[in-house]
């Protein structure tokens, strides 16, 4: 099994776009999480419309990314929107809580300037927690699609 030289660039690509939106924060990670909600929706497009190995990949990708995102959404809004470590129970809501930025933590309110501040920035900071989900599923959709070609390649092997 081996990667290509595009497969590797896009692969730096996307994982630099989830590092650098998960550390800079909004609009960084508004980007990021519109280019990971693309890629799932096109690799379930392609289950529909491709043939051959991209569509093994692209199915292999679309079950264990839906796989992840089911269990999110089985876990409750406690895992997008956790602003307590202890609330969260995927090891990727910590992770999201331990990068985001001390700005981005709720506060306790001084005034009604500081009130307004510190909401704006919760809510800028809700956005990366989506986003982190989203680049853990397409992640284990990676690794789900080379999965997805090994075993159809083991199967389809010319004798």
């Amino acid at each position: 099994m081996t990667i290509s030289l595009r497969e590797l660039f896009v692969l730096i690509a996307f994982v630099s776009l989830a590092v650098g939106g998960l550390l800079t924060g909004p609009p960084m990670s508004w980007i990021a999480l519109v280019v990971f909600a693309l890629l799932l929706l096109t690799k379930l497009v392609d289950c529909l419309v491709c043939s051959g190995q991209r569509r093994h990949f692209s199915i292999g990708f679309s079950i264990f990314a839906t796989f992840y995102l089911g269990l999110c959404m089985y876990l409750g809004s406690s895992e997008f929107f956790a602003f307590n470590y202890e609330q969260s129970k995927l090891p990727t809501s910590r992770l999201v809580y331990v990068c985001l930025k001390p700005d981005y933590k709720p506060a306790a309110p001084t005034n009604p300037t500081t009130i307004a501040q510190n909401q704006l920035r919760a809510d800028n900071g809700h956005s990366l927690f989506p986003m982190g989900h989203l680049a853990t599923a397409c992640a284990f959709g990676y690794f789900g699609g080379w999965y997805a070609r090994f075993a159809t390649r083991e199967r389809n092997k010319p004798e």
